[in-house]
């Protein structure tokens, strides 16, 4: 017989393996874009990505820059928190990837309606596969709010109501006291003598 502590299992349910999945394949793309970032302009260019000089810079549709870096910070910390069974992943995911996902889609938006970006959309093959990055965001934002709407816990049923007992009291009483068996009435005579 143990008497150490109880460690009670995590549930692992809610599709926390999906969002995990979803972050590590949002946290490729980001970390292909700065590769390619990297390969126009070379290491110089990490400058640029963590923000503090915006010396080089890659005449593309798509970039890496200090936003992109802290948002692999927070797609890498949301992964292991999805694989580690974290509670707070589920609403962390759906607004880190709703808020990068709009952006994402403004920008896809922006260049399709706009005639000079038109035509540079898909003009190099390079073009096309850093707008790509843009679409797979917008998928896996809406793909994150489905996982999270789909697999969302169950309110806790109300609890069935209680019957007090009448005789407690302290509590309040679900129906009207039970009256006494017999009538309130003069008390009676008290028995008489033996006679000896």
């Amino acid at each position: 017989m143990a008497f150490g502590p109880v460690v009670q299992q995590r549930a692992r349910g809610g599709g926390l393996t999906a969002i995990g999945v979803l972050a590590l394949v949002q946290l490729a793309s980001e970390l292909g874009v700065l590769a390619y970032d990297i390969a126009q302009k070379g290491p110089g260019y990490l400058l640029t990505a963590l923000g503090i000089s915006y010396a080089d810079y890659v005449d593309a549709p798509v970039g890496f820059f200090a936003y992109d870096t802290g948002y692999c910070v927070a797609l890498a910390a949301l992964a292991i928190g999805a694989f580690v069974g974290g509670r707070w992943v589920r609403p962390a995911a759906v607004a880190l990837t709703s808020v990068t996902g709009f952006a994402a889609l403004g920008q896809i938006l922006n260049q399709v309606v706009y005639s000079a970006s038109r035509r540079t959309f898909a003009e190099p093959v390079s073009h096309l596969w850093l707008n790509m990055t843009l679409l797979l965001t917008v998928g896996i934002a809406i793909a994150v709010a489905a996982i999270v709407g789909a697999t969302r816990p169950a309110a806790p049923a109300a609890p069935a109501p209680v019957a007090f007992h009448p005789y407690v009291p302290a509590q309040r009483q679900a129906h009207p006291p039970i009256p006494p068996t017999t009538p309130p009435g003069p008390p009676s005579a008290p028995p008489a003598p033996p006679n000896a």
